[in-house]
């Protein structure tokens, strides 16, 4: 999880806000690496604070991940949490189940059915059985359905779209 320029301002920004003075807890869904530029470091913080943040233990590692090369300093980003009295919680998902790949290229498309007329649910390669409605399901008695008086059976509609 890299947290950059952006995020950074909106996070110091809540948290400066919304949260009061004292100890608080932070839930990281993976571990945050500092994308931070030291000029908004300095623009949020102070030149005094930003000078003293120390150097994560891993930036050539963290550069490489995020494709940060131009990043001249990788900073703590658990130190910068602790300062602001965060204590920070992570739960690194890559240990359980492998690395996450986010997609936010989406393609949406109406689906079309197939199928011109009312058609049973297909579920787990099973057609359900439904009932096909006579005249007396229909409202008429059957007494009076004779070939003068026309009436059509169908076929019950569906619960839902076609698949």
């Amino acid at each position: 999880m890299g947290v950059e320029n952006f995020y950074y301002r909106k996070f110091k920004k809540i948290a400066d806000e919304q949260f009061p003075k004292g100890p608080k807890k932070a839930l990281c869904l993976g571990y945050p690496d500092c994308l931070v530029d030291y000029n908004t470091l300095v623009d949020l913080h102070g030149n005094k604070f930003a000078n003293k943040i120390p150097e994560d233990p891993l930036p050539d590692a963290i550069r490489a991940w995020h494709k940060k090369a131009s990043l001249p300093k990788i900073y703590d980003m658990l130190w910068l949490l602790r300062q602001q009295e965060f204590e920070p919680t992570i739960f690194d998902g890559v240990n359980h189940r492998g690395f996450e790949v986010i997609v936010d290229d989406v393609v949406e498309a109406a689906m079309i059915a197939a199928v011109g007329c009312a058609m049973t649910p297909v579920e787990n390669h099973i057609i359900r059985k439904r009932e096909i409605v006579d005249h007396a399901n229909a409202g008429i008695a059957s007494r009076v359905v004779r070939p003068q008086v026309v009436m059509e059976g169908r076929v019950v509609a569906a619960n839902r779209a076609t698949e």
